[in-house]
């Protein structure tokens, strides 16, 4: 069976849809924002009026997922958080886990107005590398399908390029980032982990 899907996942803010669709570009490929097709569809559960954020509804996302993949040919480059939840293992030939130093992420989400609270929850989830570890989970028996890109001060251009490379191999890329040990070497760590305490 032709693997035919490409994850891209990542927490807010660390570049996901700039390099899904340019990647998706290069490849003549067909974009998707799951965020955009929950949002389109009302799957959603619930809206966590806390945390600032929708509950997805993944089943109906899977089922949407597979009945658009029996009617599209092309390659699809899925781009989202959840996107390692919903479609086939069997059909995904990467998923690439983007990366990004936390000092750059708190900058970003601020641009980007996200809440004092949900920047924290962010960042701490770059932190201990919680997108990283929901795929490992996922794809457990297959680890060879999974790379990391650091997109820190990356261009986007140069991070397809490797994306391009890492399509042609068998084996996965990561465990390589550890921002623990970046902020520590910074002497940047206790200022990020007592904003995260609070």
């Amino acid at each position: 069976m032709r693997k035919r899907v490409i994850l891209v996942s990542g927490v807010p803010g660390v570049g996901k849809t700039r390099f899904a669709k340019a990647l998706a570009k290069k490849l003549n490929g067909v974009y998707i924002n799951v965020g955009e097709v929950a949002l389109k569809n009302g799957f959603i559960k619930s809206f966590d009026a806390e945390r600032n954020t929708y509950i997805v509804d993944l089943k109906k996302l899977r089922k949407w997922f597979n009945s658009f993949l029996k009617c599209m040919n092309k390659l699809i480059v899925l781009d989202g958080y959840y996107s390692p939840f919903i479609a086939p293992k069997t059909q995904v030939k990467k998923v690439f886990i983007l990366r990004c130093h936390p000092s750059i992420l708190k900058r970003r989400l601020a641009k980007k107005g996200y809440l004092k609270s949900k920047i924290l929850e962010n960042i701490e989830a770059e932190l201990i590398d919680a997108s990283l570890f929901e795929a490992l989970k996922i794809y457990r028996k297959l680890p060879n399908k999974i790379c990391e890109l650091n997109t820190t001060k990356q261009k986007v251009s140069k991070l397809v390029n490797e994306a391009l490379k890492q399509l042609k191999s068998k084996k996965g890329v990561f465990g390589e980032i550890d921002w623990i040990k970046k902020l520590s070497k910074e002497g940047k760590l206790k200022k990020f982990l007592n904003l995260i305490k609070r």
